[in-house]
C-alpha cells in the first residue's frame, strides 16, 4: 500500500482550516498546526517544522481575518498576514514543498475594473486585510515556491462541536431568527458566499495545479441581502425575514463590488456552484427539508 502524503495545515483551528483538516483526512496524513504550536512570525520555526514534517504540502490557513482587527492594529495585520505568508513561503521553498496560500476576495475592494473581476485585475483594495493579502501574494511569488494563492469568498457553515463558527452569514441569520434582532446586510453589494466545504472538497485537486493565482469560490451576482432571504426561509422563518433583515443601500461608487470570475481554477477542479445551489446543499446536509 503506497504512503499516504503529509499535508501541513497552519491555522488548524480557524473556521475554514478546522473543517479542511477533517476533509483531508481521510486522503492524507494532515499535520494541523494552531498557532500555539507554530509561530509563523518566526520564519526560523517555520523552516524547523517543515525540515522535521517533510510534507508534500502546506496549507496556510493561519492569518488574522477580521477586517476590525486588522484596521485596528496594522502592524499585527503585517506580522501575520504579510511576514507570516511570507515565512511560509520561504520554508516551502527551502524544503521543496508546494503551498496553497489562503487569500481573499477582499484585495478587490475598491478595484475600478468592472466585475465579475478575473485575477489579473489592477488590484486596488479599500482595506488594511485587503491590502495586506495583496502584498503576501506579491511576496510569496518572489520566494519561488510553487503556491496556489486562493482568493476566497466569504464562507458559511452549520455551528459544529469543537469547530469555530466565526461571523459568517448562516450565523448572523440563525442568531437574528433566534433572538428576534434584526441584521443589516448589503443590499446592493454582488458577491460570492460559499459553502465552506465546496471550498475543502476542491483543495486536494489545486495541489496539482500550476503556481499562481486563483480566484476560488461561488460566483454570482447574489448579494449577502439576497442570500439570507435564502437562508431564513429554508430555516422556517421567512414570514420573518422583512423585519429580521435592513438593506443597506450603499451609495452609487461606495460600494465595493467583489464578484470575481473563477473560470481559472475550473480548469483543475469541478466547477463551484452558485450561492444559491451552495446554500440549498448545505441545508440538505444537515437535514432541512429544501
Amino acid at each position: 500500500m503506497p504512503k499516504r502524503k503529509t499535508i501541513l495545515l497552519t491555522g488548524a483551528n480557524g473556521f475554514c482550516a478546522s473543517r479542511v483538516q477533517a476533509l483531508l483526512q481521510g486522503c492524507f496524513d494532515v499535520l494541523a498546526l494552531p498557532r500555539a504550536a507554530l509561530d509563523i512570525t518566526d520564519r526560523d520555526a517555520c523552516v524547523r517544522a517543515l525540515r522535521e514534517a517533510a510534507p508534500y504540502a502546506v496549507l496556510h490557513s493561519a492569518a488574522i481575518a477580521d477586517m476590525r482587527a486588522c484596521e485596528a492594529d496594522p502592524q499585527a495585520s503585517v506580522r501575520d498576514n504579510v511576514l507570516g505568508a511570507e515565512n511560509m513561503a520561504h520554508a516551502c521553498a527551502e524544503a521543496g514543498a508546494r503551498m496553497i496560500h489562503f487569500s481573499t476576495d477582499q484585495v478587490y475592494s475598491g478595484t475600478p475594473s468592472p466585475a465579475p473581476h478575473a485575477e489579473s485585475a489592477a488590484l486596488c483594495p479599500g482595506s488594511v486585510y485587503g491590502r495586506h493579502k495583496q502584498e503576501a501574494e506579491a511576496l510569496i511569488a518572489q520566494t519561488g515556491c510553487h503556491c496556489a494563492a486562493v482568493r476566497l469568498t466569504w464562507m458559511y457553515d452549520f455551528p459544529q462541536r469543537n469547530l469555530r463558527a466565526g461571523r459568517n452569514l448562516l450565523a448572523l441569520c440563525r442568531r437574528a431568527a433566534e433572538t428576534d434582532e434584526p441584521v443589516t446586510l448589503a443590499s446592493r453589494t454582488g458577491r460570492g458566499i460559499t459553502y465552506v466545504f465546496e471550498v475543502a472538497e476542491r483543495l486536494p485537486a489545486l495541489l496539482e495545479a500550476p503556481a499562481g493565482v486563483y480566484n476560488f469560490g461561488s460566483a454570482g451576482d447574489t448579494t449577502p441581502y439576497e442570500a439570507a432571504k435564502l437562508m431564513l426561509a429554508l430555516m422556517g422563518a421567512g414570514r420573518r425575514a422583512a423585519r429580521l433583515l435592513i438593506p443597506e443601500e450603499e451609495p452609487d461608487g461606495k460600494y465595493a463590488d467583489l464578484r470575481m470570475d473563477c473560470t481559472a481554477a475550473a480548469a483543475f477542479v469541478s466547477p463551484f456552484p452558485s450561492t444559491e445551489e451552495g446554500i440549498r446543499r448545505a441545508f440538505c446536509e444537515y437535514g432541512y427539508t429544501v
